[in-house]
C-alpha cells in the first residue's frame, strides 16, 4: 500500500480534508511533481472554507493542483525522513506574510542563499513553496483561524509576499 500524508486542501471557498499518496516522497514534492496536473485525495471530507460545515464525505477526489490555494500540514516529523536526511542546504529563517484570495498567512519562509521574494514567486519558482509554523486566517471569519505546522502556498494565487529578516530574540 502507497504512503499517505493527511492534508487539508484550501481551494477558494472550500477545504477539502483528507489523505494524499505521497509514495514516500514530500508533499511538497507531490504538489510540484510534474507528472500530473492534479492531486488525488482517498477519505475526503468536503468542507465551507476550513471550518465550516461539512458538506460530503467521499471515498476519492481529484483536485487540479492550479485551482489549490494552499494545502496544511499538521505534523511534528517530517513527512519523509529519508528526503530530509540526504537533502540538506543551510537557510536563513525569514518572517512571512502571504496574502491570497480571502487568506493572510504567517509564519517562517526558510531561504536558501541568497534568493529574494521576487524570485519565490518568479518563473525559476516551484509551483508551491512552504511557509512553517503558520498562522492561517480567513478574513471577516475569525473563527476560521488555524495554526500548522506547515503551509505549502501555490504561488500563482499569491497577491502579496513579504519576506524580512527575523529578529534576534534577546
Amino acid at each position: 500500500m502507497a504512503d499517505r500524508a493527511c492534508v487539508l486542501v484550501v481551494a477558494g471557498l472550500h477545504s477539502f480534508l483528507g489523505e494524499v499518496d505521497n509514495r514516500g516522497m514530500r508533499v511538497l514534492d507531490v504538489l510540484n511533481g510534474v507528472g500530473s496536473g492534479f492531486i488525488h485525495l482517498n477519505n475526503v471530507a468536503v468542507f465551507r472554507g476550513f471550518n465550516g460545515e461539512c458538506l460530503e464525505q467521499i471515498k476519492e477526489a481529484a483536485v487540479p493542483k492550479s485551482t489549490i490555494d494552499f494545502v496544511l500540514i499538521e505534523s511534528s516529523a517530517h513527512e519523509a525522513p529519508m528526503r530530509r536526511m540526504h537533502s540538506y542546504v543551510e537557510k536563513t529563517p525569514k518572517t512571512a506574510l502571504v496574502l491570497l484570495g480571502d487568506y493572510e498567512i504567517r509564519g517562517t519562509f526558510m531561504q536558501r542563499g541568497t534568493t529574494d521574494g521576487l524570485q519565490v514567486l518568479g518563473r525559476e519558482a516551484s509551483d508551491f513553496f512552504p511557509i512553517t509554523g503558520a498562522s492561517v486566517q480567513r478574513l471577516g471569519h475569525a473563527s476560521e483561524s488555524v495554526k500548522v505546522g506547515v503551509a505549502l502556498v501555490n504561488h500563482a494565487r499569491v497577491t502579496l509576499l513579504h519576506l524580512e529578516q527575523q529578529t534576534a530574540m534577546s
